[in-house]
């Protein structure tokens, strides 16, 4: 006779409908305690937090940029030619006049030689062209001299013949008083001729010294125009200030135009901030500014804002009124313009994806792990903090940090 099987429970089927039983009752228990099963979860240090405070909200444009000297004097070769002699250093202070350096051209040299033998010769033909022109006119003088003398005497004895010659018993014959008349009319036109003669000769004298002058003066001028050459390969400093970029050696080539260095004032600096476009229109001149140069806050305002944008960038330049020995032309400085100060209100450390002067969204804290997306109506953006027009209170936390990842989720748990 077949006896019955009996099956009996294995202990593997009952701790699992154990297990059934405890995720069932803890889900109902989580359920009822509000938990978020959507809430994504966040490292605590991963975000940062900051809380909503009332206060002065200084509205400001932050950027960056360095310090530029103001009338920069540029030190630039006239001439090409090699270093020969360098008499000063990169940091030095010159003055106004002082040879920097001195250049050789052996062409320049040879180029003056040639302008000053050519003004020699210049100089000698008009010297003896004068000579000559002085011979001619004393000629010319002596005779108008000897013509006049003729003419005078002549002159004298017509007259006294004519007398005689009216007289009521003329001594003398009709013949002799007509030749003393032809001889009077003869040398007053010698002499008129003599005149003018020495008169042409004069014009004819200043035309060709004229010539000559011309001659050497255009000479002279190419002298001083190589002379002009010669002496601009020393190179002098054009004003009284430090001297930088100025690294030279002995032999080393320099061609004409070539920037060699530059000069500038101490303590006439100012600052060249590039700062965000978008942020153009807060900006104006005279507005205050802030420059951090090295561990010093030195005052500044805002001298010229650049029309012209530069990628995202603007430039805006600043002009320094405080005075810090830190300074240093080229530094690297950070600095902000102060555009407006908004008393006694909500304000926030700016979150990553605030909105000026419209609705941001922002995660905040419910006093536990629990972070709830909600809209803040916003006011003025400064470079760190944002004004809170409504949807946060005094002392509400918020993310202030991107996080990665939330896809807009409504809650996130910070662990």
């Amino acid at each position: 006779m077949d006896r019955p099987i009996t099956r009996k429970s294995t202990p593997l089927r009952k701790y699992l409908l154990l297990a059934g039983v405890v995720l069932v009752v803890a889900t109902g228990v989580a359920f009822m305690s509000g938990f978020d099963w959507d809430a994504k979860v966040v490292d605590k240090d991963k975000i940062r937090i900051a809380v909503v405070r009332r206060g002065d909200l200084v509205v400001d444009v932050a950027g960056s940029g360095r310090i530029m000297p103001l009338g920069v004097e540029w030190v630039v070769a006239k001439m090409p030619g090699v270093v020969t002699k360098v008499h000063a250093e990169a940091g030095d202070f010159v003055k106004a006049g002082q040879v920097l350096l001195e250049l050789s051209n052996p062409e320049s040299d040879v180029q003056l030689a040639q302008a000053e033998a050519k003004l020699m010769e210049s100089k000698a033909t008009l010297s003896s062209k004068r000579f000559e022109l002085l011979s001619q006119e004393m000629q010319y003088q002596s005779m108008v001299v000897q013509a006049k003398s003729n003419y005078e005497t002549n002159k004298v004895a017509y007259e006294a013949y004519r007398e005689l010659f009216e007289s009521e018993k003329s001594p003398i014959s009709k013949l002799d008083f007509l030749k003393s008349r032809v001889a009077y009319e003869q040398g007053e036109a010698l002499y008129k001729v003599a005149q003018g003669q020495f008169q042409n000769f004069e014009k004819i004298k200043a035309a060709q010294l004229d010539e000559f002058n011309s001659s050497a003066r255009l000479a002279e001028h190419q002298r001083d125009e190589y002379l002009r050459r010669v002496k601009d390969l020393q190179i002098v400093a054009a004003k009284d200030g430090a001297i930088q970029d100025f690294d030279l050696k002995i032999g080393q080539p320099i061609t004409a135009g070539q920037n060699i260095g530059k000069i500038v004032v101490p303590g006439a600096l100012f600052v060249r901030l590039e700062m965000p476009a978008i942020d153009a229109y807060k900006i104006a001149r005279d507005q205050p500014a802030k420059i951090q140069i090295g561990r010093d806050i030195v005052d500044g305002v805002v001298t010229r804002i650049d029309p012209n944008i530069k990628g995202s960038t603007i430039d805006v330049d600043v002009r320094l009124i405080g005075k810090t020995a830190a300074a240093r032309v080229d530094m690297f400085v950070n600095g902000r313009v102060i555009v407006t100060q908004i008393r006694n209100t909500l304000m926030v450390s700016r979150p990553s994806s605030a909105v000026e002067n419209g609705l941001s969204k922002v995660y905040r804290l419910d006093g536990s792990s629990r972070a709830e997306l909600v809209s803040v109506r916003t006011g003025s953006l400064s470079s760190n903090e944002m004004q809170v027009i409504g949807g946060l209170e005094s002392g509400d936390s918020i993310v202030i940090s991107e996080v990665n990842g939330l896809h807009g989720s409504d809650a996130i748990r910070i662990r």
